[in-house]
């Protein structure tokens, strides 16, 4: 869990590649429970960094896959708010299907 909050607190300051990294330690060592859990905030990570880098349809694509796993996710449901994520993330995909792309227009917060 710790690292999970580690790198909760990176991807809230902005440091979405450092969260992204503590996250993807869980994905490489843990069990295939947490492994499954963490998919998705990995997942919308990397989506948001698609997205500062004018790459629109990935970060599209990584948001829905996230949003659908994070859905899903049991083992870090009591550290985050998973309605508001979820909720975050569909404005995500309306705010750049309607066109608004790249830099630190488009934040989530968990």
């Amino acid at each position: 869990m710790m690292l999970f909050n580690e790198g909760k607190d990176l991807f809230n300051e902005g440091e979405l590649y450092e969260a992204h990294l503590k996250w993807e330690h869980i994905w490489k060592y843990g069990d295939n429970d947490s492994r499954k859990d963490i998919k998705g905030f990995i997942q919308m990570s990397g989506g948001l960094l698609k997205q500062s880098f004018g790459k629109q349809k990935a970060a599209e694509y990584l948001m829905e896959k996230a949003k659908n796993n994070i859905m899903k996710s049991q083992i870090f449901s009591n550290e985050v708010n998973i309605g508001s994520i979820i909720k975050q993330i569909n404005q995500f995909i309306v705010f750049t299907q309607d066109g608004a792309c790249c830099g630190p227009s488009v934040t989530i917060s968990i």
